[in-house]
This record gives C-alpha cells, sequence and structure tokens, in this order.
C-alpha cells in the first residue's frame, strides 16, 4: 500500500493525520501547511527516502515505531523546522545516512 505524494493537498486544514495498524509500505507526501502531527505506527515501511517528509512547515510530531525502518537517507528530515519529537522505536534500523 502506498500513500499518494498528493494526500495532502487539500483545501481543508488538517491538523493530524493517521495511518497505524495497515500495510503502507512506501511513504513520499506532498507538503501541507496544516499539519502538526504524522503518525505511522505498526506499517510496513522499510526505507526512509530523501524528502520522504519535504515541506511540512508546522510539523511537530512524528511517530513511524513499529515499522520495519531499516535504512534512513540522508534528507529523510529536510525541511521540517518545526519538528520537537520524532519517534523510530522497534524498527530494524541498520544504516542511517547523515
Amino acid at each position: 500500500f502506498n500513500l499518494s505524494e498528493k494526500a495532502f493537498l487539500t483545501n481543508f486544514e488538517l491538523k493530524n493525520f493517521y495511518i497505524t495498524y495497515n500495510k503502507l509500505s512506501n511513504l513520499i507526501i506532498s507538503s501541507s501547511n496544516s499539519v502538526y502531527k504524522l503518525e505511522f505506527r505498526s506499517n510496513q515501511i522499510e526505507i526512509l527516502k530523501n524528502g520522504s517528509f519535504k515541506n511540512f512547515p508546522k510539523l511537530e510530531i512524528l511517530g513511524l515505531t513499529e515499522n520495519k525502518i531499516s535504512e534512513i537517507e540522508l534528507e529523510a528530515f529536510q525541511n521540517l523546522p518545526c519538528l520537537r519529537q520524532l519517534s523510530l522505536s522497534v524498527n530494524p534500523i541498520q544504516k542511517m545516512i547523515f
């Protein structure tokens, strides 16, 4: 299951976005000026690629606990000026390119 790059291109003010306990495997999503919390707990995400969360200027909380993340690329978290909480626990992280 892949989340469309256009998932956040809407006319309403989405603040919290939860996709938990699903089979989401790929994250490349477009920007949102209103989202401050993204939660992707217990999915099938394996790699966080460059720009996975690009242009979420108000994002404060990002939950990626209990996935299959084994690799995090250098710019996976670029352009997240307000990020204050990142949860990556219970992932088999083997490679972080920073």
